[in-house]
């Protein structure tokens, strides 16, 4: 009996014996250096949080820290610990658009068709502000607008004079601190009246500079990890209208889509992404042409929705602004096959059709980012009715270029291409609408297929 109870006794002491230097090494062993400083900063994070914000049980903990981590603060007076930030992870987030084939659905499973305007980088003066646009945009039944960050302009002597170019390497997210303001007041007046934003980047890359092409994409970077939590943010609009020049593809374009995308999808996977064809070598008919969207299907990337500009013909749309001009429906010139053709809807037809067939083969949605014509282009009123029944008719959403229209010499009164049109002396803005357009638009706003006859 003596031996069995001199044996319990040395058990415990070889217990003492081995666990004491332990629970030195865990309590002290910091201090003393046996403890890196990398591995303190790994247990802090365990402990207290990650940088996410994502706190931790300490019974996650390995077995030989359990103890410390739940007594370590007893007697310790704490602060209270401050609400998290943001749990998203690149899943997560407010509800978003889902496409399902070449369709859109809104977050309670009903399909959607995105009908609204484009805004520009208004600057606001003064007491003039226009957070009333959403309400008056959605009691049009319009419910997208297209916003832009302006980034970059170009080289030479006019870099960086854009008033709306917002560019600051140095800044965070590479955007001048003012207008990343001006971006999240946008977005925000949109989305908190439930008006869906896509959110684009007007910009014109340097194409064969490296450190510029990872600095756009650290722009998306930060974009994308800014309003991933931010509901109502329809798409992310790659780069309007690129136009690299030669000797670069549309396979240099889709490599830089793709730098992007994954830029972007680091934070958020769930707002699907937009992208357009280059005016490039493999389609050079021109910059997010319906024609040239074959030669930018990127077959391996999902949650993606195709977009074109539909300003067609440019000879009757924007030939008053070139001196040249016509009624719709009429016969114009074409430059390139010196051949006239005549305009009507079913030439209409014919270069929508481009954009079915390719939505069709490849069971994908489409948009049209721009379209519009100055409404005082003889036959407008009939062109737009045309066009944007036609674009409903085959499912595909619109945003309307342009929601304001600040003084332009081509754009006044009713015959102006926006809503809104400006009338400015010296200093003193005076906005109007234009009934005439805004009649039209609301014809469409809030149809879908089915309602077109």
């Amino acid at each position: 009996m003596k031996l069995f109870q001199n044996m319990k006794t040395v058990h415990k002491v070889m217990v003492l014996v081995i666990l004491f230097p332990v629970c030195l090494y865990t309590v002290f062993g910091a201090k003393r250096g046996f403890i890196q400083p990398s591995d303190v900063q790994s247990m802090q994070q365990k402990e207290q949080g990650n940088i996410f914000g994502e706190t931790k049980d300490c019974n996650d903990l390995p077995w030989w820290r359990r103890w410390w981590c739940k007594h370590k603060d007893d007697g310790v007076d704490k602060p209270p610990v401050p609400p998290v930030v943001s749990t998203s992870t690149p899943g997560s987030g407010p509800a978003r658009i889902t496409i399902r084939g070449s369709k859109l659905y809104d977050p309670t499973n009903k399909e959607i068709l995105l009908q609204g305007f484009n805004w520009s980088t208004y600057r606001e003066e003064g007491t003039q502000t226009f957070e009333e646009d959403p309400a008056t945009i959605l009691a049009m039944k319009a419910n997208v607008v297209r916003v832009p960050l302006r980034w970059y302009w170009g080289e030479g002597d006019t870099a960086g004079q854009s008033d709306q170019e917002s560019r600051m390497t140095e800044a965070p997210g590479h955007i001048k601190p003012e207008m990343l303001a001006l971006l999240d007041r946008h977005i925000k007046w949109a989305t908190d009246q439930k008006l869906w934003v896509v959110l684009f980047i007007g910009s014109d890359p340097i194409w064969n500079d490296q450190a510029f092409l990872k600095e756009y994409s650290e722009v998306w970077e930060f974009l994308a990890n800014r309003y991933k939590d931010t509901p109502y943010i329809a798409a992310y609009e790659i780069l309007a209208e690129p136009h690299p020049k030669e000797p670069y593809t549309q396979d240099d374009v889709k490599n830089f889509f793709r730098m992007n995308i994954s830029a972007i999808r680091k934070y958020d996977t769930r707002t699907p992404t937009m992208i357009g064809a280059a005016k490039a070598v493999g389609c050079a008919t021109g910059t997010y042409d319906v024609r040239c969207l074959e030669a930018i299907y990127m077959g391996d990337v999902s949650n993606m929705i195709y977009t074109f500009n539909f300003y067609e013909p440019p000879q009757y749309v924007k030939g008053e602004r070139n001196g040249a001009g016509g009624a719709y429906p009429g016969t114009f010139y074409n430059e390139s096959t010196k051949s006239n053709f005549y305009v009507d809807k079913n030439y209409l037809a014919s270069l929508i059709k481009y954009g079915t067939d390719f939505s069709s083969a490849h069971q994908v949605p489409l948009f049209v980012n721009q379209i519009g014509v100055t409404m005082a282009t003889p036959g407008s009123d009939q062109y737009t009715t045309d066009a944007l029944s036609l674009l409903t008719q085959n499912g595909i959403g619109f945003g309307w270029w342009l929601y304001r229209q600040p003084d332009d010499k081509h754009s006044k009164g009713e015959g102006s291409r926006a809503a809104l049109w400006e009338e400015k002396t010296g200093k003193v803005a005076v906005w109007h609408r234009n009934e005439k357009l805004i009649g039209l638009l609301t014809q469409f706003f809030g149809k879908m297929p089915a309602d077109i006859k």
